[in-house]
Formats: structure tokens, C-alpha cells, sequence
């Protein structure tokens, strides 16, 4: 039955417009605000994540980029800089179709999680650090193209020193194990979850000697979901970090051991004046201020460090340490 108004509650419907307690256009702006407080959500991808989640994980994977840059750099021998992008939620198959053909692509494992998560890292970054760890200077890359198995296997080990890196990030809220499984340049041998599965996937940027290059971790929910409750910021911060085990320190010292510095042993000085230093030939001799008995100056880059004793070793000049020099004033000049 339709609802009709009675003469007296038009009369005092119209005597509050005039009076200016009702206001023409409240039942509108009333609708509007109901109107606005809708949200349009898609049932075909449902948020699995909250802003809370992100927050959490661009947090830990700063740290992580923080803990990797160091020892990426002494393996490079050249300054590098991580740093985290963004966080974004969407399905395994939107990333697959914003992939480059060819890249770089590595699936790996987090025990005791289940399923695999995937690593991208852009062609125009992975060439040059393969000529790089190669002997190279680490230039362009030239084209892109597919890897071969000797270029798997470098960029392997490159990978596995970074997911030792992530280990350590992660344990701060669970304690994990990520180890690194298949590396491929073809997006078609691999694959982590279903095309509508929901992903998470965490963008860096890694730089090295002005080149610029990116570096995608890709998290599939159903590897996630049993931890989702530990992805908060409070957890995060509350958690004291974990003391690294035996095994991440004997890595860490690895990556220190293979950084290169210059070493010169310094036989001994002479005070020449000019117009003699102008005349020597060939065959002349000068006199130095050491003994043949005397302990020589061992430099790592200008700072005396050893004191060492001249020889030879397989056919090769050579220097043996006698000393190491704790401080430089306790040695005479």
C-alpha cells in the first residue's frame, strides 16, 4: 500500500523549508554521502592483503635491501645501492604478462612454507654483472637474449647470496629457509601459481656504476597465508632481530674475504737532489736508507699494516710477515 502525506504534514513540511530548519537539498546530499561510502570490490580478485600487510612488507624488504647492497657490492668490486620500489597485490598472470621476453627468472623455496616464490631481474642489469663477475668492466650488456648455462649458473650464486640476505630480513618476524631452485630467461618454463592466483610482489631497484636495473620478488598467497598474521608493523618492530647463525656468519665473512685491495711493500726510501735524480742512467745505484737484515713496510692501500721480510716463493718475488702493525707510531720511521 503506498504511503500518502496528510494535509497537516504538507502544511509542516512547507513551514520548515520556509523557516530554514530543512535545507531543499538534505535528502540529496543524505543519498550522496550513503552513495559514497560504497566501495567497488571485484570478486574475481579479492583483497588478501591490507594496507597493514604492505606497510609490514616494504619495511622488511628495506631491510633486506639494506643487509644485501654491502656484500653485492664486494662481490661487484663497485658501489651498489638497493632500494624497495613499492608493494603491489594482483594475479600470478597480470605479472607474467607485464614480464620482458627474454629475462631473468629464478624460483626458489622458504621452509617451512609451502610452495615456491619467484625472483625477476631485468636483462639490462644481469648481462653486466655476469661480464663483471667475469673478469669484464660491467658495460651495457649489449641485446638482450637467453642465458646460457655457464651465465645460470653465475647469476645463481649471485642469487643465492641474496636470499641468504632475505633469510636474515624474514627472521625478524619467522624464522624461514629460502633456498634457490630453477633459473630461467623464458617465463614459460616456469611457473609459481595458477593464472588467478593472488600475488604479492615486492619491486627494487638495484644500481651499480650508473646502471639502474630491476629486482622483483614475487610471493604467491598461498606461501604467505599461514604467517599473514605476523605481518604487522608492531610485529615487526617488537621482534628483537635475530642473532645470525654460524653458517650466515662463515657467508658474510666469504663475501668479505673476495673483496680485492692493493697491497705494496715498500723496500726504503733515499733523498736524491734533483740534479743527481736528473743524471742517473742506467746501472747507477742508489742507496737506501734500510739494511738487507731489515724488516720491510707492507701497505693495504696507504695504511702500513705488516712488516715483512724479502724472498722469493715459486720462482716469485715474495714477502714474508714478520709483524702485524697495530699501531704505525710504534714502528720507527
Amino acid at each position: 500500500m503506498e504511503e500518502r502525506l496528510t494535509q497537516e504534514e504538507i502544511d509542516t513540511l512547507l513551514a520548515a523549508l520556509s523557516s530554514g530548519e530543512i535545507k531543499p537539498n538534505a535528502v540529496t546530499e543524505s543519498r550522496e554521502k550513503r552513495t559514497a561510502k560504497v566501495k567497488t570490490y571485484d570478486f574475481s580478485r579479492p583483497e588478501k592483503f591490507s594496507k597493514e600487510h604492505f606497510r609490514t612488507i616494504q619495511m622488511l624488504h628495506e631491510n633486506f635491501a639494506r643487509l644485501w647492497a654491502n656484500p653485492l657490492g664486494a662481490v661487484l668490486r663497485q658501489p651498489v645501492q638497493v632500494s624497495v620500489l613499492g608493494v603491489e597485490q594482483m594475479t600470478y598472470e597480470e605479472f607474467v604478462m607485464e614480464l620482458p621476453s627474454p629475462t631473468i627468472l629464478a624460483t626458489f623455496s622458504m621452509a617451512p612454507l609451502d610452495g615456491n616464490g619467484l625472483i625477476e631481474l631485468s636483462t639490462n642489469l644481469g648481462f653486466p654483472i655476469f661480464e663483471r663477475l667475469l673478469g669484464g668492466r660491467g658495460g651495457t650488456g649489449g641485446q638482450a637474449r637467453e642465458l646460457t648455462n655457464i651465465e645460470k649458473s653465475v647469476i645463481a650464486t649471485v642469487l643465492e647470496d641474496g636470499l641468504v640476505m632475505l633469510k636474515e630480513a624474514w627472521g625478524r618476524l619467522v624464522e624461514v629457509d629460502p633456498s634457490l631452485g630453477a633459473v630461467e630467461s623464458n617465463s614459460q618454463f616456469v611457473s609459481v601459481a595458477a593464472s588467478g592466483d593472488i600475488v604479492l610482489v615486492v619491486s627494487l631497484e638495484i644500481q651499480v656504476s650508473g646502471l639502474a636495473g630491476m629486482f622483483n620478488v614475487l610471493y604467491p598467497y598461498v606461501m604467505l597465508e599461514p604467517i599473514v598474521s605476523y605481518l604487522s608493523a608492531q610485529s615487526l618492530i617488537g621482534v628483537r632481530a635475530a642473532h645470525p647463525d654460524e653458517a650466515t656468519i662463515e657467508r658474510i665473512r666469504d663475501f668479505v674475504s673476495r673483496v680485492t685491495v692493493p697491497i705494496r711493500v715498500e723496500l726504503g726510501s733515499a733523498r736524491v737532489e734533483l740534479e743527481d735524480l736528473l743524471e742517473l742512467e742506467a746501472g747507477d745505484l742508489v742507496k737506501l736508507d734500510t739494511r738487507i737484515d731489515d724488516d720491510m713496510k707492507v701497505y693495504v692501500e696507504d695504511r702500513l699494516k705488516f712488516l715483512g721480510v724479502p724472498g722469493k716463493s715459486h720462482g716469485h718475488l715474495a714477502v714474508k710477515i714478520s709483524r702485524v702493525v697495530e699501531n704505525e707510531e710504534d714502528v720507527d720511521t
